[in-house]
């Protein structure tokens, strides 16, 4: 394994079928983009997907709150 594969496996505690999983991941999960980072739950540790650095950025600034994405979700929709 290289050193992003053993960094991922012991952050995660994935194995290796799931690293390949992640590898087989073309794009990001949420709008498409280049796939950079493994998404988890920081409650639980699982893992959610894998998004890009920009998706990745915007869901941990809004906490993983639902509420909080779908409140930002109706601002941009009423104001544009």
């Amino acid at each position: 394994m290289c050193g992003r594969h053993v960094r991922r496996a012991n952050r995660y505690s994935l194995g290796k079928d799931e690293l390949e999983l992640i590898d087989a991941v073309t794009e990001c999960e949420s709008c498409g983009g280049p796939p950079d980072h493994v998404d988890h739950d920081h409650e639980t540790g699982d893992v959610r997907g894998i998004l890009c650095t920009s998706c990745n950025t915007a869901l941990g600034l809004l906490k993983d709150s639902e509420d909080r994405i779908l409140a930002l979700y109706r601002y941009v929709v009423t104001k544009c």
